[in-house]
């Protein structure tokens, strides 16, 4: 039974930290890479550096000859949450070890991990472009609370990663360009912490217990295959159109397995009492198929034939991203193996409802040749639906509605030897919404694994362990060098 109850919470942070690169709407904010965060996110058309193996692949037509890229993308998730009053009456005899109506806040905020690695080249081959490239999650893949805060029964903390090491491959003209890359996803390592109560019954015990103990779970799969899709066209000198997306949904078959611990001055189980016989996870987690629409207008170039190069003193993009969340509905997870906290008891399957909605979101972005050849400056800003549900809220990862505002801008540093660097900079602040969540109507319930509500709660569900307000933003610092040669 504990298994049963643990299954959601472990599914909550597949949603949180294996944030896949391309699904900015669900597990990650806007947008990957010091070229697109530096114009808010509105590079479908205009990425020009191989960034584009994710953005879109039909842009590294454009890239001729060789080009290696290193990008460091930082990105600090700043999440805050204050319990709120409980209705339910507390156990007398139970004195939580701290105040549960106390702010908490992220303790592991920096997420340093979005790399992209990649390199380009043209083989010689007239129009074609290949590459090779691997990069990282573009949003918060840790966290840390207080094993004895008010979050607790929600989340103590996780961390996790997955990696998109891929091939891809352009073909493109002056005036039109395709492209797909090929992924093989892994999720080398995810782990998530929460406390649960393991009472055998009674009252609910809304904000301690004698029996909490803070179960870990650990899942992975090294192999998920995908695909993203691009192409961009220019009708006119001055107007190109561009879309991406990914095609192939990401598919994970992750496998894993718990284990227990005391909560210090909440618990005392023996370690024969801790430990589970057998145990095993699987479960079935889907990152679904995005959908990206550029429209970018290029200033300074009107009058040129079609064809003809012609340089752009400025642009400016509006694109238009979807991304369907709505296939997060419902996860299955296929448990196995005993508990034994006060018997031997098996662990049987169970399937958890999401309820997460499809995301879309608008930007708007451009930049400025201020000294052609080596110096552009640029800005841009978005705005998204969140895909997290109103009661649904979590601490894992906070996916509500927001808009962000950046800048940036990049330098092309001398030739030397034939390889030209280009060095390039960008920084984003993410507004998101505040949320508050009535007891009331709060989704996210309190685990009870050895007496599961509603059987004797009095007619409740639960208590609700998201009951209260959120709080949170990101800020975000993109780094980038690319050498061409």
């Amino acid at each position: 039974m504990l298994r049963r109850r643990l299954a959601p919470p472990l599914l909550s942070v597949v949603a949180a930290s294996t944030a896949a690169p391309a699904f900015a709407g669900g597990l990650e904010v806007p947008e990957r890479g010091a070229r697109a965060l530096a114009r808010g996110g509105a590079a479908t058309a205009a990425v020009d550096d191989p960034t584009a193996v994710d953005l879109n692949p039909g842009a590294l037509s454009r890239l001729r000859g060789g080009h290696v890229h290193y990008g460091q993308d930082l990105v600090w998730a700043h999440t805050r949450f204050t319990r709120g009053r409980t209705r339910i009456p507390q156990d007398a005899n139970v004195t939580p070890v701290a105040d549960p109506f106390a702010p908490v806040e992220n303790g592991d905020a920096l997420f340093p991990w979005g790399v992209t690695l990649a390199a380009t080249h043209d083989l010689g081959l007239d129009g074609f472009t290949f590459a090779l490239s691997v990069y990282g999650p573009h949003g918060s893949g840790s966290s840390s609370y207080p094993v004895d805060g008010g979050q607790r029964y929600m989340t103590t903390g996780y961390e996790g990663v997955i990696l998109f090491p891929g091939v891809s491959v352009a073909y493109g003209t002056k005036n039109y360009g395709f492209g797909t890359t090929l992924q093989a996803a892994t999720m080398p390592e995810m782990r998530y912490r929460l406390v649960v109560d393991g009472l055998q019954g009674g009252a609910l015990n809304p904000l301690a217990s004698s029996a909490e103990v803070e179960a870990t779970v650990e899942a992975s799969d090294p192999f998920a295959p995908t695909a993203i899709v691009g192409a961009w066209y220019r009708p006119s000198p001055e107007i190109e159109v561009a879309v991406s997306g990914r095609v192939v949904p990401v598919f994970f078959h992750a496998e894993g397995d718990l284990s227990l611990a005391n909560v210090p001055g909440q618990s005392a189980f023996t370690p024969s009492q801790l430990a589970l016989i057998g145990s095993g996870a699987q479960f079935d987690f889907t990152l679904p198929p995005t959908a990206r629409l550029g429209v970018r207008y290029r200033g300074g170039v009107g009058g040129t034939a079609p064809g003809t190069a012609a340089r752009e003193t400025w642009d400016i993009e509006a694109d238009v991203v979807y991304e369907a969340w709505s296939m997060f509905d419902q996860v299955r997870l296929d448990l196995r193996g005993d508990i034994s906290l006060y018997g031997r008891e098996p662990l049987p399957d169970v399937s958890l409802d999401k309820r997460w909605r499809d995301t879309l979101s608008f930007r708007l972005g451009g930049d400025w040749h201020a000294l052609p050849d080596t110096l552009t400056l640029s800005a841009g800003g978005f705005w998204e639906r969140g895909a997290v549900p109103v009661n649904y809220e979590n601490l894992d990862f906070p996916s509500f509605d927001r808009f962000g505002i950046g800048g940036g801008g990049r330098v092309r540093l001398p030739a030397l030897g034939g390889v030209s660097p280009t060095l390039a900079v960008a920084y984003q602040h993410v507004f998101q919404e505040t949320r508050t969540v009535s007891e009331t109507y709060g989704k996210v319930f309190q685990h009870r694994p050895l007496a599961p509500c509603p059987s004797d709660c009095e007619g409740r569900s639960g208590v609700p362990a998201n009951a209260g307000r959120f709080e949170s933003g990101f800020d975000q610092l993109a780094l980038a060098l690319t050498v061409a040669y």
